[in-house]
């Protein structure tokens, strides 16, 4: 039986872990080179927000089954052809939510007032802390998963191909996330805090 303690545990994560090729992605800087000026403001930016983000995890690792032509992770299924293509081999899944906390988004909203360029690039600074924490939190696992005779797919989030953003709310229901971490949604099925991710990730057996 594969039993994972880090699921449980947030990566510490540094300012320099942070991938400022990504920021200057979300940016749409992406094969240009920052000036020194933007380079200086992305930077002031992620100082001030390295006060602000709290982030926070919930998750679970549970046995897949297939049941009527669903994948099955105990209180939670879909019919996602994709997800289950994603998932053929796996014996297991981790499912999980992150968020880096509501704090951000009134910053991002407090600047929007007082500097949008400022709140631009914040909310770009938040998209690679978001994706670097979920990241460096999947490789964690992926490695004590390796101790034990498992390796990890790539993370799949509802919004991808036919695995809707409709089952945002039955994964976060499933884990929980709504009373354990004040996560909700919007009547469009975007996430609030909105720098917050749903995810499962898939674990085979080496020897499949």
């Amino acid at each position: 039986m594969l039993d994972l303690a880090s699921i449980h545990d947030v990566p510490a994560l540094d300012l320099e872990d942070l991938r400022r090729r990504e920021i200057y992605r979300y940016l749409r800087l992406e094969g240009n080179s920052p000036d020194d000026a933007t380079s200086a403001d992305v930077e002031r930016n992620l100082l001030r927000l390295k006060d602000t983000v709290d982030v926070r995890a919930v998750a679970s690792l549970r046995p897949i089954t297939k049941q009527d032509g669903a994948i099955v992770f105990g209180d939670f299924s879909t019919e996602s052809e994709m997800l289950q293509k994603n998932m053929k081999t796996s014996e297991y899944a981790l499912l999980f939510a992150m968020t880096l906390g509501p704090a951000v988004d009134r910053l991002i909203s407090r600047l929007l007032i007082t500097s949008k360029a400022d709140a631009f690039i914040t909310d770009a600074c938040c998209c690679e802390y978001l994706e670097s924490y979920a990241n460096h939190y999947c490789a964690q696992v992926r490695d004590e998963a390796a101790q034990q005779g498992f390796f990890g797919h790539p993370r799949f989030s509802p919004g991808f191909a036919d695995f809707g953003l409709e089952f945002q709310w039955p994964l976060i229901r499933s884990l929980q996330a709504d009373k354990k971490m004040h996560i909700a949604l919007t009547e469009g099925n975007m996430l609030v805090p909105t720098k917050t991710i749903t995810a499962l990730m898939g674990l085979d057996r080496r020897n499949l």
